[in-house]
C-alpha cells in the first residue's frame, strides 16, 4: 500500500490534521484527521474517555516500559486508566523548521517513526469496562476464574482486531491508508473494503461485524489454518441458521481475513502474555477443547460481542453508555441524599 505514495512532504504531512477536534490528540499526526473523519476511530476514543481513561505521552514509568513492551503493559494501562502515545509532531516539526521542504518516503515514515496504536490499546480498554459492567454475560459459559479470564483477554484481541480492521477499510485509497498506518497496527485496502461493504450488504453493518469479530475470536484461540469446521462454528456463534443461502466464498474471505496473522505469530503471542500473567495452561486447555466449538458457549459470546459491536458503531449513543450513564446518575442521585 505504501509504495503507491509517493514522497511524502513533511509540511503536508503535518497540515493533514487541520483544525483541532475537541477529543482528539493534536501532537499524534494524523489522529485529529482520522478523528474527523473515521466514525469508528471517533466512537472509541469517544467511548475510553467516557469510562475514564485519559491519554498520554508525558515520560512515567508506565511510559517508558511501554516504548519497550507495550503487550506486557496491558493491565498496567487499565489499571490506571492511562494509554501512554507518543508525540510524534514535534520531531517532525523540527525537521521542517530544518528543511522546509523536506520529503521523506512513505516506507521510511512507517518504518522509523514512532507510531501510535491509541485505537487498538482503546479497544481493549473498553473491551475491560464493558466485562466489568456486564460481569454476568460471561457466566453461562462456566468454567473457573482463571478461564473466564482467558476467555475475557481473548475477546478483548478480537474486539481491537476487528475495530482496527473495520476502521481501516473507512478509506482505503492510499493516502488515508497511509495515515491510518501511522495510527494503527492494521493496513486498509480497497480489496478488504470490498469484502467488508459486501458483508454489510448482505447482512447488516451489525452482524457483518459481529461476523468478523467471531472469525477473530476463534483465530486468535487457533493455533492453526481455518479449516472446513471454522465456518460451521462461526456461524453457529453469530445465530446463523446452517441452512440459510449462504456466499459460502464471501463467508471464506471474512474468515481469511480473521486469520490472516500467521498461526506461529498468534501462538507465540498469546502463550507468551498469558505466561507472564501466569495463565498459560488455562489458555492451552481452552484452546484444546476448542472453546468456541462448544455450542453451549455460543450465545454468552454472542451477547458480549453484540454489546461490543454496538459501542464501536454507535459510540456514545450504544447501549452500554447509555446503560452506564443511567447507572451513575443513580449513584450520584442516591448519594445526595
Amino acid at each position: 500500500m505504501e509504495e503507491e505514495v509517493p514522497p511524502v512532504a513533511i509540511s503536508e504531512l503535518l497540515a493533514v490534521d487541520g483544525s483541532p477536534a475537541p477529543n482528539a490528540l493534536p501532537d499524534a499526526i494524523g489522529d485529529p484527521y482520522l478523528y474527523g473523519c473515521n466514525p469508528i476511530f471517533a466512537n472509541i476514543r469517544d467511548v475510553a474517555l467516557h469510562f475514564g481513561y485519559s491519554f498520554s505521552h508525558q515520560s512515567s514509568e508506565l511510559w517508558r516500559d511501554y516504548q519497550v513492551l507495550p503487550l506486557l503493559t496491558l493491565h498496567r494501562i487499565i489499571k490506571g486508566k492511562v494509554i501512554p502515545y507518543s508525540d510524534n509532531r514535534a520531531t517532525m516539526e523540527h525537521l521542517v523548521a530544518d528543511n522546509p521542504e523536506v520529503s521523506l518516503p512513505p516506507t521510511f515514515i512507517i518504518n522509523n517513526m514512532a507510531r501510535n496504536y491509541l485505537l487498538h490499546e482503546a479497544a481493549h480498554c473498553i473491551a475491560s469496562s464493558v466485562f466489568q459492567l456486564n460481569d454476568s454475560l460471561l457466566q453461562a459459559a462456566g468454567g473457573s476464574e482463571k478461564e473466564k479470564f482467558v476467555v475475557r483477554e481473548i475477546l478483548s484481541e478480537a474486539f481491537a482486531n476487528s475495530v482496527e480492521t473495520m476502521a481501516a477499510a473507512v478509506d482505503p485509497s492510499p493516502f488515508p491508508a497511509f495515515i491510518f498506518r501511522l495510527n494503527s497496527y492494521m493496513k486498509g485496502t480497497p480489496e478488504g473494503k470490498s469484502v467488508l461493504d459486501q458483508a454489510r450488504e448482505k447482512f447488516g453493518e451489525d452482524l457483518a461485524f459481529l461476523i468478523l469479530f467471531l472469525c477473530y475470536f476463534e483465530a486468535n484461540f487457533s493455533a492453526s489454518d481455518p479449516t472446513d469446521d471454522t465456518s460451521v462454528v462461526v456461524l453457529g456463534a453469530a445465530g446463523i441458521p446452517l441452512s440459510l443461502d449462504l456466499d459460502t466464498e464471501l463467508f471464506a474471505k471474512l474468515i481469511t481475513i480473521g486469520f490472516r496473522l500467521q498461526p506461529s505469530f498468534r501462538d507465540s503471542t498469546a502463550s507468551t502474555y498469558f505466561s507472564v500473567l501466569g495463565y498459560e495452561q488455562d489458555f492451552y486447555r481452552l484452546r484444546e477443547a476448542h472453546w468456541l466449538g462448544d455450542e453451549s458457549n455460543h450465545e454468552p459470546v454472542r451477547r458480549v460481542g453484540s454489546l461490543l459491536v454496538e459501542v464501536a458503531l454507535r459510540g456514545l449513543n450504544s447501549q452500554v453508555v447509555r446503560a452506564s450513564q443511567k447507572n451513575l446518575s443513580a449513584r450520584e442521585a442516591g448519594g445526595s441524599r
